[in-house]
């Protein structure tokens, strides 16, 4: 450990060192200044990365940071925007409503129009059975008469059905169209096995 005069003469020795040492580079960067033998850097080639950011960005200048929006704008902006779409929301949500009952009376209109058609359809269905059951109520039906050729005329098979009603029925007044009127007589064909 230094004590009295040798101490301080330690700290002068370096702090003239270092202040020595500072002023000889600080004059030797002011002499390469002023004979201008810096060259100055390029920087990157134009085909790399941090050459195309550097072109294709732009210095942030007083006037454009005036004409960004501030925040109170943006929150009028966005209260006008939320305000348009709650407006576009309920006109919505009325018409779909309105299409909605409309959708409905229009289905209680088809339901009455369809059970309309429901009861005038089982109405004629109930008078065709009725005009059909009417209908065979006159006709008859023989099984077993022969038939000779199959363009037999009606009134070959009128006089044979005539002949079998006499003959097999014992029905005497199938003799005459006075009696017993037929008013049209056809083959229904032969039975198929």
């Amino acid at each position: 450990m230094a004590t009295g005069s040798h101490a301080g003469w330690h700290s002068d020795v370096w702090s003239s060192l270092y202040y020595g040492c500072a002023l000889r580079l600080l004059a030797s960067l002011c002499f390469l200044l002023i004979i201008s033998g810096i060259e100055t850097n390029p920087g990157p080639g134009p085909s790399t990365r941090q050459a195309k950011i550097s072109t294709t960005g732009e210095l942030v200048t007083q006037k454009s940071i005036d004409d960004v929006i501030s925040n109170e704008e943006i929150k009028g902006m966005f209260s006008s925007l939320s305000q348009q779409i709650k407006k576009s929301t309920e006109v919505l949500r009325t018409e779909i409503e309105q299409l909605r009952h409309e959708g409905s009376e229009n289905h209680k209109i088809m339901n009455e129009t369809v059970e309309k058609l429901k009861g005038e359809n089982r109405l004629l269905l109930t008078k065709v059975q009725y005009l059909e059951n009417q209908n065979r109520k006159n006709n008859l039906i023989f099984w077993g008469i022969e038939e000779i050729s199959e363009t037999e005329s009606k009134e070959v098979s009128e006089q044979k059905v005539r002949q079998f009603l006499v003959n097999k029925l014992d029905i005497e007044c199938a003799v005459s169209d006075e009696s017993l009127q037929i008013e049209d007589i056809f083959r229904i064909g032969k039975k198929e096995d």
